[in-house]
């Protein structure tokens, strides 16, 4: 399948067109962010096919569900989400979008149904949505821990879960511990958006750790007495009537 896409950049006087549009180099910087956080990359191809006239707006297609799938969550990330909750890349772009619209122009993403999502000026770039509080436990692994600067908020990323759990210095202390080793129950507060219940962001309220126990370490303290037990079993059917019996 084909996907198509868009960004509608213009002003409230319409004054923009492929003449009169974004100099090459803030083009440039735009749509090398934009690759970053599609990841088309390694996704996909994605290609500038054209640039339209109602506005200036670039038009990009690929074959990769996951560059279109990547392209609609960054711009929604954006419009709901904080620049200090998006992921770096997203940040980036966010802050390169900034910059190009300033105080008198907008951008509209545009989806494969030609269908503007929604329209966003530089001062809606860092503003937080709307949002309320939810208290839940999640489960997962550490793939990300610690802040882009010194000054910042300390976060983490749990394996495949796309929102920042923020933390406290004494948390970070235990939570290195178990980076990418080891699978964390943690109790966390959530935000989540008031009009899509997207979460936005979570605050870690307490750790604990799920430890695997090897069948080595099982097995370490039996005796050869203990161990002779087991001599005859061959299936895990096996051990089922063993315990059992």
């Amino acid at each position: 399948m084909i996907y198509k896409f868009a960004l509608n950049i213009n002003d409230d006087k319409q004054q923009l067109n492929p003449e009169n549009g974004l100099d090459v180099g803030d083009l440039s910087d735009l749509t090398g962010d934009l690759k970053k956080v599609i990841n088309s990359k390694k996704e996909g191809k994605c290609t500038l096919f054209s640039i339209e006239n109602h506005g200036y707006t670039p038009n990009f297609i690929t074959k990769s569900e996951i560059v279109y799938s990547n392209f609609i969550k960054v711009h929604t990330d954006i419009q709901e989400k904080g620049i200090s909750d998006l992921t770096k890349d997203e940040a980036k772009y966010a802050n390169t979008l900034k910059r190009i619209l300033s105080d008198d122009k907008y951008v509209e993403p545009i989806d494969n149904n030609k269908k503007a999502l929604f329209k966003l000026t530089s001062t809606d770039i860092d503003t937080v949505a709307e949002n309320y509080s939810v208290i839940t436990n999640k489960t997962g692994i550490i793939s990300e821990i610690g802040s882009p600067k010194l000054e910042d908020k300390r976060h983490i990323y749990l394996h495949n879960v796309d929102y920042k759990i923020y933390i406290t210095d004494s948390q970070e202390s235990i939570l290195k511990e178990h980076y990418r080793n080891g699978v964390l129950d943690l109790k966390i507060k959530q935000r989540r958006s008031s009009r899509t219940g997207r979460i936005l962001n979570a605050i870690l309220i307490s750790i604990a750790i799920k430890n695997d126990v090897a069948l080595s370490d099982v097995f370490k303290d039996f005796s050869v007495n203990d161990l002779s037990f087991f001599e005859n079993v061959t299936s895990q059917d096996d051990i089922l009537k063993l315990l059992r019996s």
